[in-house]
């Protein structure tokens, strides 16, 4: 039987990890692996990053882990991976965790240029996906997160060429632009001058527009900006910023590249100034608020009734923002709404389905789980008062195709 588990302490209660199904592995990292995997009541697809034990048995890494989830439990973008909630399961040696976020299922950004054709407009292209990361990373700063490994493969694509910023395992709290992090973070050929000079370990919140510069010069000219035999070759290449300019090259483009590729991060523009460049105005797609209209809300609060979940509750937990098992069903209910519209829209001719199932195992428990956690708040409450690109092309600007080393 499914039960509520411990509680995280940076919002809420958490469920059992047997509320998903797992799937494939996407991908495995030094501390992490990320797989697919379905929601048992909601039959949505979700993406599960479980992270190995080793890494959280002692408490500078289970530190790490808990501030990745806490900084994207408090952020939600149309650009940016949103974290449903996250799952700590206690264990005598080391506690297991794993975060449960959005799927987004058509890879990296890398992938996407890889598998770039001919016949697309990869300027178009370029500027559409820039802008929206300059946009995720505009409201990251503005509420004074620095991601500090902006790249490629950290951005994943959506369908429709919508892009989500993933990856928050080197995040942190910065509240200055220019300084406030010591650590020399993030991937070597992404790195700003100010991470790589020697005696100057000390950044803000525009390291991630240096990052975002070598992604843009890379989207269209084909190869990085910055490259070195050696790792002090690489540190001389980007400290100095010469870069190499293709004939034709649109203007807008390469002052846009300068002014994200400015040694001093004092005259580096922000992201929101980046955002805001007249070559970026206007291409991001123009996504559906957050917000859903009140009909979502009452057709996604109606369901949750019926598994069991008070409407009181669930008003509560939407209204405070919180990430656990009742926000996730919730939200991935109001997702299942979004395909649903987005199917009626298209106008096309469908074979009549069969309407979505629930499990009535999983239903059950989830019920039970709800009923005995308003029994326990009532309960407390009573008792206290108180090199990426190899292998394939990609067309530069002004020039013809060229090669992605």
């Amino acid at each position: 039987m499914l039960s509520m588990m411990t509680k995280v302490e940076f919002d809420g209660d958490s469920t059992d990890m047997r509320c998903y199904k797992m799937g494939v592995l996407l991908g495995k990292g030094a501390t992490a692996k990320v797989s697919t995997g379905w929601h048992r009541v909601t039959g949505e697809m979700v993406a599960i990053k479980s992270f190995d034990r080793a890494v959280v048995s002692d408490a500078k890494g289970l530190k790490g882990v808990m501030q990745e989830a806490k900084i994207m439990s408090r952020i939600a973008h149309p650009n940016i991976v949103y974290l449903y909630e996250a799952i700590v399961a206690p264990n005598k040696q080391a506690p297991a965790v794993s975060l449960v976020m959005e799927h987004v299922p058509n890879g990296t950004l890398l992938g996407r240029f890889r598998r770039l054709k001919l016949e697309e407009d990869s300027l178009a292209i370029t500027r559409c996906f820039m802008s929206q990361l300059l946009l995720a990373l505009a409201y990251l700063h503005a509420n004074n997160i620095c991601h500090r490994d902006v790249k490629l493969e950290n951005c994943l694509v959506q369908t429709g060429d919508i892009l989500k910023l993933g990856d928050f395992g080197l995040s942190a709290r910065c509240t200055q632009l220019h300084q406030g992090l010591c650590e020399p973070l993030g991937t070597p050929i992404y790195q700003a001058p100010e991470i790589r000079q020697s005696g100057k370990l000390c950044y803000g919140k525009q390291v991630d527009v240096w990052s975002a510069g070598v992604m843009l010069y890379m989207m269209t000219v084909g190869c990085v900006p910055f490259d070195g035999d050696s790792d002090a070759d690489l540190t001389l290449s980007i400290c100095e910023a010469k870069i190499r300019v293709p004939p034709n090259m649109d203007s807008d483009a390469l002052e846009l590249i300068r002014g994200m590729l400015t040694v001093s991060s004092e005259h580096r523009c922000t992201s929101l100034q980046a955002a805001q460049h007249p070559w970026l105005v206007g291409k991001a797609p123009d996504l559906r608020l957050l917000e859903r209209d009140n009909g979502a809300h009452k057709m996604a609060t109606a369901t949750m009734g019926k598994l069991g979940f008070s409407h009181k509750l669930v008003e509560a937990t939407v209204e405070t923002k919180k990430r656990n098992c009742v926000s996730t069903c919730y939200q991935l209910l109001l997702k299942r709404g979004d395909k649903k519209s987005e199917n009626l829209t298209k106008e096309k001719k469908h074979k009549k389905t069969k309407p979505a199932t629930i499990d009535p195992a999983a239903a059950c428990a989830m019920t039970a789980s709800a009923a005995e956690r308003e029994e326990k708040a009532k309960h407390d409450t009573n008792q206290v008062s108180n090199k990426p690109f190899g292998g394939s092309t990609a067309q530069a600007i002004g020039s013809p195709v060229s090669p992605l080393r």
